[in-house]
């Protein structure tokens, strides 16, 4: 079975951001049990 997941992330900075490219870190929420 495949799955076709998308994540879109957004954020308005002050100023303009250099490079135009970020790296995002994601991590899944923590999982008690």
């Amino acid at each position: 079975m495949l799955y076709d997941i998308r994540l879109h992330l957004s954020y308005d900075y002050d100023a303009a951001a250099g490079g135009g490219r970020h790296q995002v870190r994601v991590l899944p929420p923590t999982i008690v049990g």
